[in-house]
């Protein structure tokens, strides 16, 4: 177990976030911006902060900075703040990067003949990232409970630490895998959204169908993979969409099946 979960943690590659800051102000002095300084950072939330001097027009700020960094920079970008020094016919502003859209969330649970409920559900919401997941453990009761919050557990400790979901998916499989002395396995349903570039994927691993509804067009998203723990090499889907305002996204266990359609209506 060990040395497969080392392959698995070693295989990890933390994402690039560099901005190029050079190839920016190149941009901005092609369409005529004299740059004074530029400097470009990010906080704990991921969030970009630009600032920049400039001189002259400040027309540019508008019409040619900010369409120039949200291209660069891949989020929607607004001016926070500006400063003027008329003396000097400069320019210092600030900028930073804005959310898409707000994400609302909401579950609701019961248990079979009121006993504990094999399904378990988490949020993680760190301002950047909002991750939903759901969670069935293999049979039902508190067994089943057990398997599918372990499942999560797992899951949420490397999502903390900012491993990709689909990494994460790998890494939990191992360890349900080679869990002793009893066997382990539990589906995985994750929904990620980002809240500045308003992009979401889901993965699913053994998971029921989810349903993207759209005014009265409802799609069905299906998996078709295994639980995780059940075989070596982890197994699961990945869906890519965007939400669009007033959007709904619905994901259900193996007790709803294909009545959301007559549920919503």
């Amino acid at each position: 177990m060990i040395e497969r979960f080392a392959l698995d943690i070693k295989s990890l590659k933390d994402f690039d976030n560099n901005i190029n800051e050079l190839k920016i102000q190149q941009l901005l002095f092609k369409y005529g911006v004299e740059v004074m300084y530029l400097n470009i950072t990010k906080d704990t939330l991921k969030q970009v902060k630009v600032e920049i001097g400039i001189e002259g027009n400040k027309d540019r700020i508008d019409n040619i900075i900010l369409p120039i960094l949200e291209k660069e920079i891949g989020l929607r970008m607004s001016v926070t703040s500006r400063f003027y020094n008329e003396i000097a016919n400069s320019h210092k502003i600030v900028i930073k990067s804005q959310r898409a859209a707000s994400l609302k969330y909401g579950v609701s649970q019961i248990a079979r003949d009121y006993e504990a409920c094999g399904d378990s559900y988490k949020i993680f919401d760190n301002g950047k990232k909002c991750v939903v997941s759901l969670s069935d453990g293999m049979g039902y009761g508190e067994g089943a409970k057990k398997e599918s919050q372990l499942a999560l557990d797992l899951m949420y400790g490397f999502i903390d630490i900012g491993i990709e979901v689909e990494k994460v998916v790998t890494c939990v499989n191992s360890i349900l895998k080679n869990n002793e002395p009893k066997e382990c396995f539990a589906t995985l349903d994750v929904l990620v959204y980002d809240h500045f570039n308003g992009k979401a994927s889901v993965v699913k691993s053994g998971a029921s169908p989810s349903y993207l509804i759209k005014g009265e067009s409802i799609e069905k998203i299906n998996g078709s993979s295994l639980p995780v723990g059940i075989i070596d090499e982890a197994n699961y889907n990945k869906v890519d969409f965007e939400f669009d305002k007033g959007d709904y996204f619905v994901m259900v266990s193996d007790g709803i099946g294909d009545n959301i359609e007559q549920i919503y209506h």
